[in-house]
Formats: C-alpha cells, sequence, structure tokens
C-alpha cells in the first residue's frame, strides 16, 4: 500500500542486502540523490515463459510516519530468528516462527499466512448498502492485489492534482506503479476493486483534461516570416497526406481536404497571412452560434471557435493579431460562409 510495488517484488525485499562486497540492512542504505531517503531492492520476472529476473529499488522516506517504521520493525524483529533460519532463508525480510521451526513467507505462502491471521485478529470491512445502512463484513482472507490497488488511488489523486495535461497524468501514473503503459497501469489495477469514487475521479479528470486538449491549437505557430501568400485558408500544411485531427482517416492519398479542420491537426503551420482570415472566421462561428441549438453548435464549431482563438490569444506579435482583427471586422476579408440549411437543423459550409 506504501510501495506500490506487487507482492512479486516485495516477497524478495531481503532484511540485508549486498552492497558492494558487504551485507547492509535498507535503513542503512541510503539514497545518494537524497539523504532523507533509503532504498530497497527486490526482483520481479519480466517477459513471457520463465522470464528475466529484473532488479526494482523501493525509495522510502526516512520519517517517524509511513511505511519506515514499518521497515525498522520488521528488521528489529526478524534480525535474532535470521540466527535459527536455514542458509536461504537467513536474510529474508519475511521471516516468522512456524511448527517448531523459522520459515519465510513467499508468494505462495502469502495467502495461507494472511487466513491464519485473520483466523487469529478479526478485521472488519465496513460498507454502505443501498438503503444508507452500515454493513460490516469480517475479512476471511487478504486479496494482495488490493493493497496495490490503495497504492493507485493515492497516486492517482497526486497525479491530477500535479499534471497539466492528459499526458503527464498518464506518465505520472505510469512511473508510480511502474508500467510502461498507462492503460496497463490504469484498467488492471483500479477498473476491478477499486473505490468508485477514485475510479470516478480519474474517468472525469481524464475527460476534462482531454476537452482541454481539443480546444487548443494543435499545429505550429510561424511567427516573424513575412511572406506574401501561403497556400491555405487558416494554415499552410507540413504534409496533406497525414493528418490527425479528429476524425481523420487513417490513409490519403490524394491530400486533405478538410480546410476547416486545421487548426485541429499538427500538420497546421499558422503564418501573419493567415491571421486576418482566422480572425474572419471566428466572427463566423460566432455569427451562426445564434441560428442555430447551442448543443449542435458546440458539437460543430465549438472546438473549432477555440482553436482559431487560441490562436490569436498566444500570436506573440500583438500588433499582428490587431491588425488581423481589424481588417475581419472591416469586410475586407473574404471567406465562404457558413450555410445553416434545412428544417432539420442540417448544416453545410
Amino acid at each position: 500500500m506504501f510501495s506500490g510495488k506487487n507482492k512479486e517484488t516485495v516477497m524478495s525485499w531481503k532484511s540485508k542486502q549486498k552492497v558492494g562486497g558487504s551485507l547492509v540492512p535498507p535503513t542503512e542504505c541510503k539514497d545518494p540523490l537524497s539523504s532523507d531517503k533509503c532504498w530497497v531492492r527486490g526482483y520481479k520476472k519480466r517477459g513471457k515463459g520463465r522470464g528475466i529476473a529484473v532488479a526494482e529499488d523501493t525509495y522510502i522516506k526516512i520519517s517517524n510516519e509511513g511505511v519506515y517504521p514499518i521497515l525498522q520493525f520488521l528488521l528489529w524483529y526478524v534480525e535474532p530468528l535470521g540466527n535459527s533460519a536455514v542458509e536461504s532463508h537467513k536474510n529474508s525480510m519475511w521471516l516468522y516462527v512456524g511448527e517448531g521451526e523459522v520459515d519465510s513467507f513467499g508468494p505462495l505462502s502469502f495467502l495461507k499466512g494472511c487466513r491464519a491471521f485473520l483466523a487469529r485478529h478479526q478485521i472488519w470491512d465496513v460498507s454502505v448498502d443501498s438503503n444508507g445502512e452500515l454493513v460490516r463484513q469480517q475479512l476471511m482472507t487478504l486479496d494482495s492485489r488490493r493493497f496495490r490497488k490503495v497504492f493507485a488511488s493515492r497516486e492517482l489523486f497526486k497525479a491530477v492534482a500535479q499534471s497539466q495535461n492528459y499526458k503527464e497524468l498518464s506518465e505520472s501514473l505510469a512511473f508510480a506503479l511502474d508500467h510502461k503503459k498507462f492503460d496497463t497501469a490504469l484498467g488492471s489495477y483500479m477498473a476491478l476493486g477499486a473505490s468508485k469514487n477514485v475510479t470516478d475521479v480519474g474517468i472525469f479528470s481524464l475527460q476534462l483534461r482531454y476537452v482541454e486538449e481539443a480546444r487548443k491549437f494543435r499545429g505550429e505557430k510561424v511567427v516573424g516570416v513575412q511572406v506574401d501568400e501561403v497556400a491555405g485558408l487558416y494554415a499552410a500544411c507540413a504534409d496533406p497526406n497525414t493528418p490527425d485531427y479528429e476524425g481523420a482517416p487513417d490513409r490519403i492519398l490524394n491530400g486533405c481536404v478538410e480546410y476547416d479542420m486545421c487548426l485541429g491537426c499538427t500538420q497546421s503551420r499558422v503564418f501573419e497571412v493567415h491571421l486576418p482570415r482566422i480572425a474572419k472566421r471566428i466572427t463566423q462561428y460566432k455569427k451562426i452560434k445564434t441560428m442555430m441549438p447551442i448543443d449542435i453548435w458546440e458539437a460543430q464549431y465549438g472546438r473549432k471557435l477555440a482553436r482559431a482563438e487560441d490562436v490569436l490569444k498566444s500570436w506573440s506579435d500583438r500588433s499582428a493579431v490587431e491588425s488581423a482583427i481589424e481588417h475581419a471586422e472591416s469586410g475586407s476579408v473574404m471567406l465562404p460562409e457558413l450555410l445553416v440549411s434545412g428544417a432539420g437543423n442540417e448544416f453545410s459550409y
């Protein structure tokens, strides 16, 4: 719950680990980049079949709170037991006194040990039923996968608060859970057994991030390059055969013709010469807003307006923007009108 590591990794932790030519307890293995942390090394098999054992270091903050006091207690508890354990278990962090001998927990004996613990110590799971009444149920076993979900829940809240966009959010959570892919990190450890509120927060936050990103200009601004004319109504195109605006086909043979989607495509290149037409398009988007049901307008043109406004707001040469708006409002900029046609709320450019 505190480290975020899975059972295989944690069960391979040692009370003394090899550093150089010596065996040293984890509390004395200080992080060389942060003196207020120590590290403990575990191993996890990766790859298909038997896989390859890969070392995974977990850094623990040296503090009177959190997992560090638990680590200290474990080391204090197992130190005398190591003298009575068989050679292969002497440095295990999970030693216990079994039936007449000192043994070590492992991945295979974890479930049996949990059941024995819960038989000695009653632990209750409290929940609220459909009538709003508190219901408690005694736990008969422990699912180690749920330990990690607690960690995932906490890391999700932290990542949502600190991330600036959906990419940062996915990278932060994947890093915290030690996964290369966000869908593995979020899906595997939160979809099943996670708190519904936490999952809802994650989904809602991701939706907000995606919506925010979708309303931003996705191409590149070419500022300070003076040209008389550049192809494209609102932007030049770096590669018309590989557009990536939402809904773009995977393959285009004869060049993209969706000129009203340019500002939502990473292939777009906006020069100063495009600014008056972008400003004119903004007035057209706003004009037809009063002629359509707001939900339909938002679906058809909301993102397009936001992207166009994002270009003008973020353009560094403000005098060029002011000039573009002035030309657009004077009527000197010519663009095809957006036409509202048909009684069934059908719209065409």
